[in-house]
């Protein structure tokens, strides 16, 4: 069991449990005295009890994250571990929903996620030692061993590096900029120009050929036509 004054690291003030009377309990500068000690009894498996010496209370946090005092009761709603941050400084973790006792600026306390802020890290100083006014060494941010690599501490999940994949449906004749990883097709559009050279030549040739063929014809017609003609008048003459 231990009797203690609970300080907060980053606001430097400590735990009150009769600020604003009823079941309140806050962080304040306020005088030290009896209204400002708490004490710690072990569960036996590994939580504590944070009790308000005065009214007998206990510390619980209910499922909104409030943070308040209520009669004694055997409930993991009341029970607090214990993690040390460095030497002297601990953080207080609830039992029930595993988030840290923080304190706000304004003083009050509600449990929250990991952040690193040193509202989140508590001192103890022994009954009647004064801790209003010690020096409080600015806290860094650590980080978090608990989070998970590929996530963020608010549980965003991070993206992964784009890595551009080849697709094999892509159009072949994109720009290439555009689909740097699409490499356009190869489309052969130009003809062979021998191709054309024979086909070419077989047009004109075959041209040539016609013509000279038709001119042949024509002139054996004739050649015909006259050797008939004289026929006829050699055999016309040779009658009379």
């Amino acid at each position: 069991m231990s009797v203690v004054h609970i300080i907060n690291r980053g606001l430097n003030t400590h735990l009150d449990g009769i600020a604003f009377g009823e079941d309140r309990v806050i962080c304040n500068g306020s005088p030290l005295g009896e209204y400002q000690v708490f004490v710690f009894i072990g569960t036996g498996d590994g939580f504590y009890r944070i009790i308000h010496q005065v009214s007998g209370k206990e510390v619980m946090a209910d499922n909104m994250n409030k943070v308040r005092l209520l009669q004694p009761a055997v409930s993991p709603w009341h029970h607090w571990r214990f993690e040390t941050v460095s030497e002297g400084c601990q953080r207080i973790i609830h039992r029930q929903t595993n988030n840290i006792l923080e304190a706000a600026p304004s003083g009050e306390l509600i449990l929250n996620a990991w952040s690193g802020s040193p509202s989140q890290v508590w001192t103890f100083a022994p009954y009647g030692a004064p801790p209003i006014g010690l020096p409080v060494q600015p806290m860094p941010v650590q980080p978090n061993p608990y989070i998970i690599p590929q996530q963020l501490p608010y549980g965003v999940p991070q993206q992964a590096p784009y890595v551009p994949q080849h697709n094999p449906y892509a159009n072949p004749y994109a720009n290439p900029q555009i689909n740097s990883n699409v490499q356009p097709a190869v489309v052969n559009r130009q003809v062979s120009p021998q191709v054309v050279v024979v086909e070419k030549t077989r047009v004109v040739n075959n041209t040539d050929a016609e013509d000279a063929a038709c001119c042949a014809g024509i002139a054996a017609s004739l050649c015909c036509l006259g050797g008939c003609c004289l026929a006829i008048l050699g055999m016309e003459a040779m009658s009379q």
